[in-house]
């Protein structure tokens, strides 16, 4: 029996033959890498998204920040509006304070009487609001209405007598040479604030909270023994309301040592806002006003009306009814 001498097929000459070879230039190339180009092309759009990733997370943070604070003031407005409606009895008062867990959070609540027209009637009306500044610097305010109930002709007639010995308090007031020192001292207040664009509006209903613990004070104390400490105390707490809009205590030196009570500060600001856009070459978007959030509901509470003031324009027709005792 013969034997075949077998030999195994050169198979790797045939595969050899079949791969073509790949160029000189790209075996370099896979050798050496990416190049210079490849690699700062490749940074440059990491670096955008990058840059996009941040602007989203910005933009989640602040609103994140907002709602928070948003979610804080209206919590408070609620517990100061279920504070009043529990009460069995109002008065006309107003009261405020500052939030502790956080200090940016002011609220305040008044009991007022208001004027219906068509009904012709008064009623005692509560507001609670409460204020906060948002990540772009604006001050934002909640506010919660709630009609309380309606008065009579006999509760209003007191509500007017009550109303010219607060006139009469003020007048006196006015008169000293301390009353003419602040009402001076708030014009120049009131035109910085303009000037620079600050939240005028919300200083004016601060004002107004200041002057009701005045007239409260001198209709308890009068002006004796006392007053002195507690005029002192409301001028520190104006004086902190007017840092807290953002006054730069260098530029009011600056602008009070320059105040001249003919110029209109608020046109100037207006102008110069528009030199800006007019040398910008892409204009800009104002950002929207405050939103509110109102409430109303019945009249629940009965009231206490020998401390309530009556608005200035009430109709001549229906004080003249009062007076008629109907």
């Amino acid at each position: 029996m013969s034997k075949f001498k077998t030999s195994s097929p050169p198979v790797k000459s045939k595969i050899k033959k079949l791969v073509p070879s790949l160029p000189k230039d790209r075996k370099s190339k896979i050798k050496n890498g990416f190049t210079l180009i490849e690699v700062v092309a490749a940074l440059l759009i990491l670096s955008m998204i990058l840059a996009s990733v941040m602007v989203v997370v910005s933009h989640i943070s602040d609103g994140m920040i907002d709602f928070r604070s948003e979610t804080q003031a209206f919590a408070v407005a609620r517990q100061n509006m279920e504070k009043l409606l529990s009460s069995p009895t109002v008065s006309d008062k107003s009261e405020y304070g500052i939030l502790e867990t956080n200090p940016d959070i002011n609220w305040q609540t008044a009991v007022e009487p208001f004027y219906e027209p068509t009904s012709k009637r008064m009623w005692i009306r509560g507001v609670c609001t409460a204020a906060y500044t948002d990540s772009k610097g604006q001050r934002k305010t909640i506010e919660l209405t709630c009609w309380l109930t309606g008065l009579t002709a006999q509760q209003i007639r007191q509500i007017l007598d009550q109303q010219k010995r607060t006139e009469k308090w003020m007048e006196q007031f006015s008169q000293t040479d301390y009353g003419q020192q602040v009402t001076e001292q708030r014009k120049i207040n009131l035109a910085f604030l303009k000037y620079k664009g600050l939240d005028v509006q919300g200083y004016q209903n601060f004002i107004e909270q200041i002057e009701r613990r005045r007239i409260d004070h001198i209709a308890e104390y009068g002006f004796g023994e006392g007053y002195e400490d507690f005029a002192a105390q409301l001028v520190e707490d104006e004086t902190d309301f007017l840092y807290r809009l953002g006054i730069n205590y260098d530029e009011y030196v600056n602008f009070y040592e320059t105040y001249d009570p003919e110029v209109d500060y608020n046109t100037i600001r207006e102008n110069k806002e528009q030199q800006q856009k007019a040398s910008q070459s892409s204009s800009t978007t104002q950002p929207a006003g405050s939103s509110e959030n109102q409430s109303e509901s019945q009249p629940k509470n009965q009231v206490d009306t020998k401390d309530i003031q009556l608005p200035d324009d009430l109709p001549a027709d229906f004080l003249k009814q009062l007076q008629d005792g109907s």
